[in-house]
């Protein structure tokens, strides 16, 4: 069966964290969107409202919501994204169908830079990570 995934391949970039749930009830791909992207923790959900307050000023986007960037969806996969000229993201939300009590989800990010300031811009991001 072929994946949403496959249709944003090749990518620059690429990585996938996995998890298998068992004896849970079936998740889908929807149910992990919430988790993460809608149901944020008090204190996350305070840093990002002073973030939308600290970058107001200098023009730049704020608030909006995940849930726009949803491209595509199906049973198994969600898959959000934004394109720009310097690069495009996709996170792809993975939920394996249930193989008894065990059920495999994933998180996947692809990345392809469309310039070399896209891959500056994202190697930077990724030094700040890894310390």
């Amino acid at each position: 069966m072929a994946q949403l995934t496959d249709k944003y391949r090749p990518a620059n970039y690429e990585d996938c964290f996995r998890q298998t749930l068992i004896g849970k009830e079936r998740m889908k791909p929807r149910d992990l969107f919430d988790l993460i992207f809608v149901h944020y923790p008090k204190p996350a959900l305070c840093l990002l409202r002073f973030r939308d307050w600290l970058v107001k000023p200098l023009g730049l986007k704020t608030g909006g919501g995940f849930a726009d960037m949803i491209l595509e969806e199906n049973e198994t996969e969600l898959v959000i994204g934004k394109q720009d000229k310097h690069l495009d993201f996709y996170v792809v939300l993975a939920c394996e169908l249930p193989s008894g009590n065990k059920q495999t989800i994933s998180v996947s990010t692809l990345v392809k830079y469309n310039n070399g300031l896209g891959k500056m811009g994202h190697s930077v991001n990724s030094i700040k990570l890894a310390n």
